[in-house]
């Protein structure tokens, strides 16, 4: 195993320095387009940045975590590289930690490097008093960033062509915010309130949407610590909750993404490069899944009411949608008979849930006055 990582990390250097030097480029000249702000202390004057630079060193970490498992695990959809790395005498476990090792190294040398750089810079700006904070976003990010390329890692591993890896990752990054989403239009009540500038804010699980996007771990860490370096806004409990929210979503999507990384890769088979991409984790799910999603997401007011048209109308569209990114999938006119089922199954699926939703608005419209008229006690 160690021959392989060795031979592995050499195959990659190139791409790293490339990778680096990219990276390193766009953190200065991105840091050095800071506007800055002065203020008067005693004899001193003090030089701040309206921007920490932490924004920019988690776009280079997202782009990374995306770009390099691609790299990585491509291997997988062509028929000469499978055959050619299966058989070398490692087991495909190892070869799958391999890849992702020396992914990681990808990934972290080159952020490392234009963080460093990117803070040198700022530090020789301005004179800036919470610096300290740059120190735990560093150490943070690298655990969840190791977590979105386990992620994207997995995704992209269960296609058998290259762009069916892209569109998956893609596809389960918006997944579970669309879900919840949906689900905050039947009780978006309040989970609590908060006070923002002598305001009073309420956090509804609405809210919580962003908070479960693939790469929003990344991205509320980064706002997060935005706002502890630069100190021009201060926290709220909103952002905290998001943040906390965030944070353990991926600590548990990247355990389970290592997980079955390392359980699927024996069973991967070689004989499937280039193929259809069948996997579960794949268009067989996601497909039914976003038509029931995006059906359920419309009211065309067929119950109560005049019956809005136009939506009725988008609901055919996206069923022939649907049957067409079928067809891309099977790369075939032909249908199997659990795909027209599947197909059949969401769809009505999606109509009941909106036809059910709209029963509940109406009978929350008809009860609420009468609740208001009740006497309280």
């Amino acid at each position: 195993m160690k021959k392989t990582f060795v031979y592995e990390l050499k195959r990659c250097l190139l791409p790293l320095v490339i990778f680096s030097a990219i990276a390193v480029v766009v953190s200065l000249i991105a840091v050095l387009g800071f506007s800055t702000r002065s203020a008067s202390s005693g004899e001193y004057r003090l030089y701040r940045l309206d921007n920490a630079g932490i924004d920019v060193f988690t776009v280079l970490l997202c782009i990374l975590c995306t770009v390099v498992p691609v790299m990585q695990f491509s291997y997988r959809m062509g028929q000469r590289s499978t055959d050619l790395w299966y058989s070398l005498p490692v087991s495909r476990r190892r070869l799958a930690l391999v890849r992702i090792l020396v992914g990681l190294v990808m990934v972290f040398v080159p952020y490392a490097l234009a963080y460093l750089f990117g803070v040198l810079t700022i530090a020789l700006r301005v004179t800036q008093e919470s610096f300290v904070w740059y120190v735990p976003h560093f150490f943070l990010s690298l655990l969840l960033g190791a977590g979105l390329f386990g992620v994207n890692s997995f995704l992209f591993s269960r296609a058998n062509r290259v762009m069916d890896g892209i569109l998956f990752i893609a596809a389960w990054a918006c997944i579970l915010p669309l879900f919840l989403a949906l689900v905050s239009g039947w009780a978006d009540d309040t989970i609590f309130s908060y006070v923002v500038e002598d305001r009073t804010r309420y956090y509804k699980l609405w809210n919580a949407c962003d908070s479960l996007f693939t790469y929003s771990p990344l991205a509320w860490t980064s706002a997060f610590f935005e706002r502890l370096v630069v100190a021009k806004q201060p926290l709220n409990d909103g952002m905290c909750v998001n943040f906390a929210l965030a944070a353990a979503v991926g600590v548990a999507e990247m355990a389970a993404a290592y997980t079955l990384l390392f359980v699927c890769a024996d069973r991967d088979k070689s004989e499937n490069a280039d193929q259809i991409s069948s996997s579960w984790w794949g268009y067989k799910v996601l497909i039914p899944a976003y038509l029931a999603l995006a059906v359920a997401a419309l009211r065309p007011d067929l119950l109560f009411g005049g019956v809005d048209w136009w939506m009725v109308l988008i609901w055919v569209v996206l069923l022939v949608l649907a049957l067409v990114l079928y067809f891309a999938y099977r790369r075939s006119f032909r249908l199997k008979k659990r795909d027209v089922i599947a197909l059949a199954a969401s769809f009505a699926g999606g109509v009941l849930v909106a036809l059910l939703t709209e029963v509940a608005a109406e009978a929350q419209a008809c009860v609420m006055p009468v609740l208001a008229m009740l006497p309280v006690f």
